[in-house]
């Protein structure tokens, strides 16, 4: 889901008054699969994603939310660790993708990381969280090309030499710090991670990536 719009409870602003978002009731069924006639249907669910693409928070009333550590560490972690008990309370095995601000993988550290400091649910769930994130070059999201247009040298230098490979970096050392953590031989699982690339979808644009 996106929570653009929704309620400053989900770090965006009160689209929905937050009194009415504390009043949703329960979901009617403890899995999204709700039909029992088609028990296939949970064996191709391949996992529960919290929010995509989450944003900051209200950085109008608390500027150091623009930091990404801080958006993580105060409004998203919380959130996520909430979801992931309501997950768990019915389904223990699936995994759970969750992701900080877009501009939460490019370095590292408590205030220009990720912000997260356990997996949603805590440690004991290592093996069944994804670390998700996407990749939006920043030139590329203040001055949009156009469709049929084409990426200036040092925009593209920029982005593919520059930017690119500093989220790269950034998601390896995450993947150290966790199999550090952790002791091989208890790991039954495989970690991963899920990376989106902002590409346009003009063929032009894909051709140049």
């Amino acid at each position: 889901m996106h929570q653009d719009v929704l309620s400053s409870r989900v770090q965006s602003y009160d689209g929905i008054p937050a009194w009415l978002y504390d009043k949703f009731p329960a979901p009617a069924h403890a899995y999204p699969w709700p039909l029992n006639s088609a028990p296939p249907v949970g064996d191709w669910f391949f996992g529960y994603e919290l929010i995509n693409e989450p944003w900051a928070g209200n950085y109008i009333a608390n500027p150091f939310l623009i930091l990404p550590g801080i958006a993580g560490s105060t409004n998203l972690q919380p959130l996520y660790d909430k979801l992931a008990k309501a997950i768990r309370s019915v389904d223990k095995k699936t995994l759970i993708f969750y992701e900080p601000v877009t501009w939460g993988v490019r370095l590292n550290g408590k205030y220009v990381g990720t912000g997260f400091t356990h997996v949603p649910g805590g440690d004991s769930y290592r093996d069944r969280s994804v670390l998700s994130y996407h990749y939006y070059c920043i030139v590329l999201s203040l001055d949009p090309v156009p469709g049929n247009g084409t990426i200036p040298i040092f925009e593209r230098v920029l982005c593919d030499d520059i930017e690119g490979p500093a989220v790269f970096e950034s998601v390896r050392v995450r993947i150290q710090d966790v199999i550090r953590l952790i002791q091989p031989k208890k790991l039954k699982r495989s970690l991963f991670l899920l990376n989106s690339l902002c590409i346009n979808e003009d063929q032009i644009l894909n051709e140049k990536f």
